[in-house]
């Protein structure tokens, strides 16, 4: 009389419990090292060209926002200048509200000071946090 056929349920049951009784070593084997020693070079000339590409870029960024406050400010002194000496264009003399020259002022500064704020904190990121997963590596 023959055993009678296990489910598959039984079998994959079977299977893996033979499998958890066999002994696994812990070493790697030398193609695992060589594979993990040349992933390791890839990620590295990886990130070593983001940084270079990074760098380059908040560069470029940062000289175009400290021209566009240069700008900004040349524009807002010119106004407040118009504004004071009392020039006229056509016949026609160039005055503001005090509360629109108050204004005009006080979004300038809020503007400028808010760029700077943004490209300083883009330009000098926070180096606390772990970018590299490292903990995933362990």
């Amino acid at each position: 009389m023959s055993a009678p056929e296990l489910p598959p349920q039984d079998k994959l049951a079977r299977g893996l419990a033979e499998a958890a009784s066999e002994t696994v070593s812990n070493e790697p084997d030398p193609n695992t090292l060589r594979e993990k020693a040349d992933l390791e070079k890839v990620r590295y000339g990886a990130q070593t060209e983001g940084q270079k590409q990074d760098i380059k870029e908040r560069k470029k960024y940062a000289r175009l926002f400290f021209y566009l406050s240069c700008a900004w400010l040349v524009a807002i002194v010119a106004i407040i200048m118009l504004q004071g000496f009392g020039y006229s264009f056509w016949g026609a003399p160039f005055k503001l509200s005090d509360s629109i020259v108050l204004a005009m002022i006080g979004s300038t500064t809020a503007n400028v000071l808010g760029i700077l704020y943004i490209v300083a904190k883009y330009l000098f990121p926070n180096r606390g946090r772990d970018d590299d997963n490292t903990a995933d590596h362990a």
